[in-house]
């Protein structure tokens, strides 16, 4: 990414940060003060090198630069941690704040004009077409067979569509079914990349018990977000969960 600018994603508009005021600042202002390439300095005496997608952020300059309590800036940052936006390493003096997927979402070079970011646009699809051509599926007569060999698969995404196709009861009778299967949940995949793989199998197998009505891989993480601790605390009963997730 250009060191002036950022990109948002869409999606944004129907999660828990856009929906409170003070964390989608906190969240935006990370997202402006993380590093656009690797940096080292010095912090006193110590030598600190900070990576692209990461800054180090102390608790005083923050709440005077976003002018909102440190308290306020404390409990949100931890929930961004939570919700698998951040990672958090924390010292006595500064907390180095990682953005998960960083280069995922804001590019990995630097884009000087428009021109030159339509081609980056344009050579990242190819990538991911190209990504999706090469993904090994290997011909066998037994669907479970087929399943398993995504969940086997060492890509993050390509595990999380087979626990979705494992979760919704597909079976693949060929490999251009598997492969249409797998083109068509790439990019919801993608974006549940930064989830924690037992949050995504909870939630997986929630819906597959209780939902009554048609859900995707998409509404994964949006059921994460929102209900996955109302479910394990039980403070809302399956129907107000089911209704919550049906009238987003």
């Amino acid at each position: 990414m250009n060191k002036n600018w950022i990109k948002l994603n869409r999606k944004l508009l129907d999660s828990d940060v856009f929906k409170n005021e003070k964390l989608l600042k906190i969240w935006i202002w990370i997202l402006l003060k993380a590093n656009h390439k690797e940096n080292t300095f010095l912090l006193g005496r110590q030598k600190l090198t900070i990576n692209k997608g990461q800054f180090a952020m102390g608790l005083n300059k923050s709440s005077e630069n976003l002018d909102l309590a440190k308290s306020t800036i404390h409990y949100w940052i931890n929930y961004l941690e939570k919700i698998g936006k951040v990672k958090l390493k924390k010292t006595n003096k500064y907390t180095i704040i990682t953005i998960l997927n960083w280069d995922l979402y804001q590019g990995v070079e630097l884009q000087k004009n428009s021109k030159r970011t339509l081609k980056e646009t344009n050579k990242k699809e190819r990538r991911m077409n190209k990504n999706e051509k090469e993904v090994s599926i290997a011909e066998t007569s037994s669907a479970e067979k087929k399943i398993k060999n995504l969940l086997d698969d060492k890509q993050k995404h390509i595990k999380i569509i087979g626990l979705y196709a494992r979760a919704k009861g597909i079976e693949f009778n060929n490999k251009e079914q598997q492969s249409s299967f797998i083109k068509r949940n790439l990019r919801p995949a993608i974006d549940l990349v930064g989830y924690n793989i037992n949050k995504i199998i909870d939630t997986l197998k929630y819906l597959k018990e209780n939902a009554d009505y048609k859900w995707t891989l998409e509404t994964v993480g949006k059921f994460i977000d929102e209900n996955l601790e109302n479910i394990k605390n039980k403070t809302l009963s399956d129907e107000d969960i089911l209704n919550n997730i049906i009238n987003k």
